[in-house]
């Protein structure tokens, strides 16, 4: 696996990210301006609780299905098990909330939003395997296209709705749309692939269960302490603040896409190297050395021109987002240092006491918010961050003996 081939699919997977984000971020100005920062509050604060739905699916993490790809050639039979596993779990979690918000909650609009997004996700969740089957083949370009395709749509018809000021709830309508559009050309491109269909019974679905769990739970305590914030704002702060806070966390969102692509495109090597510690060691420096340049550019250019950009896109009311921004962007260095931490720890053990890590900078972070926020208001919630982040990524790693190989690598 040459590493040609990665840096063509850590492109091709970086125009997916951008085109998702330009249009998130064109349709976000849009309502934002259009509406007042309380709705568009209510709005982010839908996403942020959906945002648990997909590491819900990691439970079948993405990691372990690629390694159980990489080992056997049944790549359809372990295909077939997976989804139907996601879209159960998925389905399961749209019913139960709308149970909820039926007989105890009722249905408002942060409900109808939330519900709306739970919807999104689970359609989502049939074409899900077959995205990461694509980049274990590093062949993110075909996924790639039809995302592009299914992302502009969404974009285009959600501005038009946004134009005649439809509510929005027809902006996540087309969304849904969107998605539903995206999973039959997947779909329809994977299954013209395949030729022949034999489904056997083995324990692939349990051990993949078994050997992710650790992961999951790692990842569910990032994504709880990384989405947190939001809810913990318009709770003690209101939805105004949440709005004020999620473009700050939009043009963040923008600043990190790239971590989440190298990692991806990144993994299938290391899995191929783990077994040559010299050059698994000079691989895993080299990235490392690259996120590293590369944040600290990212993060020069947030200082520099994040207040001129706000100030001309969104209306004053919004505009207080760039100091949280220019805050915020100091945790990029932390996510650059320890961008391949779980992937190295999965490769060579030590995600039970990585996920105690996680664990654990999550109640810090729960904590710290609690005491932060009612005095330095958003600014509390992004030290509160930074703090867990710290902890998550350096501090708990580093002492802790089983932990530690990962930087004991990068500074040998």
């Amino acid at each position: 696996m040459r590493d040609i081939n990665i840096y063509k699919n850590m492109l091709w997977l970086f125009l997916d990210k951008v085109v998702i984000v330009l249009v998130q971020f064109t349709i976000s100005v849009k309502i934002a301006n259009e509406y007042s920062s309380e709705l568009y509050g209510k709005y982010a604060y839908a996403i942020s609780i959906c945002a648990f739905v997909p590491v819900i699916l990691e439970v079948l993490n993405n990691k372990i299905i690629k390694k159980k790809f990489s080992k056997g050639k049944d790549h359809i039979n372990q295909l077939f098990k997976f989804t139907f596993f996601r879209i159960a779990i998925s389905f399961i979690i749209v019913v139960i909330y709308y149970l909820y918000t039926y007989y105890l909650n009722g249905f408002d609009k942060l409900n109808i939003y939330i519900l709306l997004f739970l919807i999104n996700a689970f359609i989502l969740s049939i074409s899900s395997v077959i995205e990461v089957f694509y980049e274990f083949k590093l062949l993110s370009s075909l996924t790639v296209k039809i995302s592009v395709i299914s992302n502009l749509f969404v974009g285009v018809f959600q501005y038009i709705i946004l134009s005649l000021s439809y509510s929005l709830k027809s902006i996540i309508i087309i969304t849904i749309l969107g998605s539903i559009l995206r999973v039959i050309l997947l779909s329809r491109k994977y299954f013209k692939s395949v030729e022949d269909i034999k489904l056997t019974r083995d324990k692939t679905l349990i051990n993949t269960l078994n050997e992710g769990k650790y992961l999951w739970l790692a990842t569910l305590s990032f994504i709880i302490y990384s989405q947190l914030d939001k809810l913990m704002i318009g709770e003690m702060l209101g939805m105004s603040s949440v709005g004020v806070y999620q473009v700050a966390d939009r043009f963040y969102a923008l600043g990190i896409i790239w971590i989440g692509i190298a990692k991806n495109s990144i993994f299938p090597k290391m899995i191929l190297l783990q077994n040559n510690k010299i050059e698994y060691k000079n691989y895993i420096k080299k990235k490392v050395k690259y996120a590293l340049l590369f944040s600290f550019v990212i993060i020069v250019g947030v200082f520099l021109f994040s207040s001129f950009v706000i100030e001309n896109v969104y209306s004053s009311e919004f505009w207080e987002a760039s100091k949280y921004l220019k805050l915020k962007s100091i945790n990029i260095i932390i996510l650059a240092i320890g961008i391949l931490k779980v992937e190295h720890l999965s490769l060579f053990g030590g995600t039970r006491e990585n996920t105690i890590v996680i664990f654990t900078s999550c109640i810090i972070n729960i904590i710290l918010n609690f005491i932060l926020i009612p005095i330095y208001h958003i600014y509390g919630a992004i030290i509160a961050t930074i703090c867990s982040q710290f902890y998550s990524t350096i501090l708990g790693t580093t002492l802790n003996k089983k932990l530690n190989s990962y930087y004991l690598l990068l500074l040998k």
